[in-house]
């Protein structure tokens, strides 16, 4: 165990020294795959236990109890069109872990024809990413991968590249509710028209839950280093009762300061769960997301269990 332990921290360590100043390509990779990690300002990767682990920290999916299904749309900033699909589910022996796959497709509209040199622009530009994850339990710890396969058009100029995330999760042993989690994300290049780095993300992270008769109060916090951007810190609560109903809040710090203004980097949520005869659980998750002039987000995820 303490040997898995120290290659894990020896890989995380070289990751970060791997950062590098510059501008990567891909940025959709950073647009978080669900309605509720996205109102806890990205900080779950030492929390989340379902299907979107898959994007938030693959290690994650060695909780998934049953399949499980998730929908998310995003209408993104600037006309995009953002739309998630993922599956997850354990192996038909469970003891030795669960598996999921996802489909993210964004949309960025079209440009009109302004001159006979941009006869392109008319195609107009999407990104497709195809992802396969696997997590099992070593000891104590959740341990998880993924590999991701893209497609970037952009007026007729396409490029091509794939991505692995690798990432762990532990409980604190003698503090309960206490997790730990850590992820190295986008490790990977791109190739073809647009050749260009990709926006790797060191993040390590924790979170406690306290759980008192119907009511629970989850608080996280991480902090994310990316190869073409400075630092930051997220922090958010989620606020549950009886498992059915949950009221989040988040806020994403930047360390080089809010160059933005106003309430960008705040985000606020709702989730709830629907009970019915078809599927063993239904959730329902929706965030908004105020980015000062360049307007609000708002997302909406359904994850079914069946």
């Amino acid at each position: 165990m303490k040997k898995i332990i120290l290659v894990l921290l020896v890989l995380f360590v070289s990751v970060g020294y791997l950062q590098a100043s510059g501008t990567a390509g891909m940025q959709f990779l950073k647009i978080g795959a669900d309605a509720r990690g996205n109102s806890l300002s990205g900080a779950v990767l030492s929390t989340v236990s379902g299907v979107d682990s898959l994007y938030w920290n693959p290690a994650g999916l060695n909780s998934i109890k049953g399949r499980e299904a998730m929908l998310t749309y995003n209408h993104w900033l600037a006309n995009m069109q953002y739309i998630y699909v993922g599956f997850g589910m354990p192996l038909l022996i469970s003891k030795l872990g669960r598996v999921a796959g996802s489909v993210t497709y964004v949309s960025e509209g079209s440009v009109d024809n302004v001159g006979a040199v941009q006869d392109n622009l008319k195609n107009g530009s999407y990104d497709l990413a195809l992802s396969g994850g696997y997590a099992m339990k070593l000891g104590k710890i959740h341990l998880g991968g993924a590999i991701r396969f893209i497609t970037k058009s952009i007026f007729g100029y396409q490029s091509t590249g794939a991505t692995v995330d690798i990432g762990g999760q532990m409980g604190i042993p003698g503090v309960n509710g206490l997790t730990v989690g850590m992820v190295a994300k986008n490790l990977g290049i791109a190739f073809g028209d647009i050749s260009d780095l990709m926006p790797m993300t060191y993040q390590i992270g924790a979170n406690y839950k306290y759980v008192m008769k119907d009511n629970s109060i989850n608080a996280m916090v991480s902090s994310d280093i990316m190869v073409d951007d400075s630092p930051y810190v997220n922090v958010g609560a989620e606020y549950g009762y009886r498992d059915a109903l949950y009221v989040r809040v988040g806020y994403r710090v930047e360390t080089a300061g809010n160059v933005l203004g106003g309430t960008k980097g705040l985000s606020v949520g709702l989730g709830g769960k629907i009970e019915n005869l078809l599927v063993n659980d239904m959730k329902a998750d929706v965030t908004w997301l105020p980015m000062a002039d360049l307007g609000n987000i708002m997302q909406v995820s359904l994850t079914v269990g069946f």
